[in-house]
Order: structure tokens, then sequence, then C-alpha cells
């Protein structure tokens, strides 16, 4: 995922970008965010570790945000292999200032992390009250790959 972005937008002038912040190479890139409350004029000073990639590789990153500040950040992560690949998840309520799952991020999927799972394409979406859904294949049992999907609702 090097080089890779995500923006997303609210029409109260909120724009959000999501990114990877290498070091060293891809291997040890970590997922950023970053923000602007004034439709991309001026941005924050610096980048937010949302998701540190610790002994794993974060990949295939989506976003969704509504338009009361919530923002849902999903992504991959590798471990050993790309077969111990996990869904993970991020959420911010203030749009963007804190983080629910601080910069470990939240795993998702409710499968032992240490299980060949093999999920990939995650995707996220969310209404305008913040109630959200998301939804990945992985390489549960039987056999090949299957669709799961779970809701994240961080509503109040």
């Amino acid at each position: 995922m090097p080089n890779s972005s995500l923006l997303s937008t609210d029409n109260k002038g909120h724009v959000y970008a999501v990114f990877t912040l290498e070091s060293e190479g891809f291997e040890n890139s970590s997922i950023g965010f970053n923000s602007s409350a004034d439709f991309g004029a001026t941005w924050g000073k610096e980048a937010t570790t949302i998701m540190d990639r610790g002994a794993h590789v974060v990949s295939r990153v989506t976003m969704a945000a509504d338009q009361n500040g919530k923002i849902y950040v999903v992504m991959g992560k590798e471990g050993k292999s790309s077969l111990y690949r996990h869904m993970y998840m991020n959420a911010s309520e203030d749009y963007g200032r804190t983080w629910a799952c601080g910069s470990e991020g939240c795993q998702v999927d409710s499968v032992d992390s240490s299980a060949e799972l093999n999920a990939s394409f995650g995707l996220i979406s969310c209404n305008q009250n913040g109630h959200s859904a998301m939804i990945w294949f992985d390489g549960r049992p039987p056999n090949g790959y299957h669709l799961y999907y779970t809701t994240v609702d961080f509503t109040k």
C-alpha cells in the first residue's frame, strides 16, 4: 500500500484524509490521519497515527464519515504471512481528534488473531446518523471465501 491515501468529506467543510506513514519501506508503514475544517484550505500540523504497524503489515484501507464528525476506518492487518490477515477498524466521534481504538485498532472479525483467516477487501459505509456496517471476505472453513459483516455503532 505504498503512497496510498483516501479522502472523505461532509457538507460542513470537513475533509478527512487517511494515508500511509512510511518508515524504512513498506514493511514498516502505519496509517495516518489528518483533517481540515475549512474545505481543505488548511490542515492539522501533523498526522495522527490511527493504526500502528507493530508486528503487522497494514493493507487495504477504506473510510466512511457522516455529517456529525463520526469517522470509521477499516483495514487488514497481516501477521506472520498473508494467511494471518484479520480485519481491524478504528473510529472517531469528534472529527478525528480522538480515536476509540488508539493506535492499535480493534479487531472486528471475532476470530483468534493467531488463526489463519486471510480476511480481505473490507468495506465500510455509514449513514448520516453514524450507524455503520462493514463487510469483508475471509477464508473460514469449510473452505473458500465467504462474505461476513458486522455493524459498528458509536452512536449515543
